[in-house]
């Protein structure tokens, strides 16, 4: 997997680990970062997507709150 734009270097994430008791070489830190770059993609969009059919649902119960019956 090929991420473009990382704001992390895997040298950076080598430090944060190590002070949290984690010890890795580059490798395996490359393969950490990218399963976290995966997981936060992912998160966006369900996010997105969750964010975007609240936003459709709300729409359509103000819509029908405020709609007047024809007689």
């Amino acid at each position: 997997m090929n991420f473009i734009d990382r704001n992390v270097s895997v040298e950076h994430a080598i430090i944060i680990l190590a002070k949290n008791g984690v010890q890795v070489n580059e490798k395996e830190a490359k393969i950490i970062l990218e399963l976290l770059y995966l997981v936060s993609r992912s998160f966006k969009l369900f996010y997105k997507k969750r964010l975007a059919y609240f936003c459709v649902a709300r729409h359509k119960n103000i819509k029908q709150a405020y709609d007047v019956p024809s007689t």
